[in-house]
């Protein structure tokens, strides 16, 4: 007789791998965020040291210091929008490693079921087999 195969354990099987995957895309998405939040502390590190200012400046210095602070507060935009970014992929990966986990135990609850339900049959068919043999044994003493 082939063993017959529980589709629940499959499913469980299945739904623990997928489970894996997005536990892997959460902790990909978190060290993103890490990344961008370093970046971000390092673009603000880098603006707390202005240069000095001489009492006269030349128009030249002047428009230089002028186009270095434009770009510093777009280094700094550009590094806060990446870190809000890296924020809200990682919230969306910690969503979906969260369903994968429930889908996960789901599964294993039916299979786990499914088990004990076929232990219980055969348990029933053991004992209904008992029966009929001492039936069978009566009759024929």
């Amino acid at each position: 007789m082939a063993k017959q195969r529980n589709p629940f354990e499959v499913l469980h099987r299945l739904r623990s791998v997928n489970e894996r995957r997005r536990r892997a895309d959460l902790a990909t998405a978190h060290l993103d965020e890490q990344r961008a939040k370093r970046l971000m502390e390092e673009v603000r590190t880098s603006l707390e040291h202005p240069p000095k200012i001489e009492e006269r400046m030349s128009q030249l210095q002047l428009r230089a210091l002028q186009i270095r602070g434009i770009t510093s507060n777009e280094m700094l935009n550009m590094a806060a929008r990446e870190y809000e970014s890296a924020q809200k992929m990682t919230r969306s990966a910690a969503g979906a490693w969260r369903k994968a986990v429930g889908d996960a135990d789901a599964a294993e609850k039916l299979a786990t079921q499914r088990r004990e339900k076929i232990a219980r049959e055969v348990s029933a068919s053991s004992e209904r087999m008992l029966d009929d043999l001492m039936t069978i044994r009566r009759a024929i003493s």
